[in-house]
């Protein structure tokens, strides 16, 4: 199975403000700390890590003939529950009978703040 992120600048965001503010989750009714100072070459060298890993990974896969089932995290984010059972029927094992909707225990962090910082990493650096 691969995960992997289409938005690799809003992946890059999550990523320096988890390593910035400690906060790598949210649990229920928790509130997302105030992400640190905006930094521009942070930002960027993770964005290009993240997208690094993905040309590694799919390299890698495409060397050794493997396809994995791959999951994109904006598709797992709308429908969690169809995400496990795609995952379950990969793997050839059944979900339980009578389970309800698999539903995630943790919130996404993505707020405001990650919108705000996008758009700061996309104005020319000079302006």
């Amino acid at each position: 199975m691969w995960l992997r992120r289409e938005d690799k600048l809003r992946q890059a965001i999550s990523w320096w403000r988890a390593a910035a503010t400690g906060q790598y989750g949210l649990a229920p009714g928790e509130v997302s700390a105030e992400p640190p100072e905006f930094d521009r070459d942070a930002i960027g060298r993770l964005l290009r890590y993240a997208q690094a890993g993905e040309a590694g990974w799919r390299d890698w896969f495409a060397a050794y003939s493997i396809r994995p089932l791959e999951i994109v995290y904006e598709d797992l984010i709308q429908d969690v529950d169809q995400a496990a059972r795609n995952v379950a029927g990969f793997l050839g094992v059944s979900m339980r009978c009578g389970q309800g909707p698999v539903r995630p225990r943790m919130r996404r962090q993505a707020d405001h703040h990650a919108e705000r910082l996008a758009e700061l990493f996309n104005r020319p650096a000079d302006a």
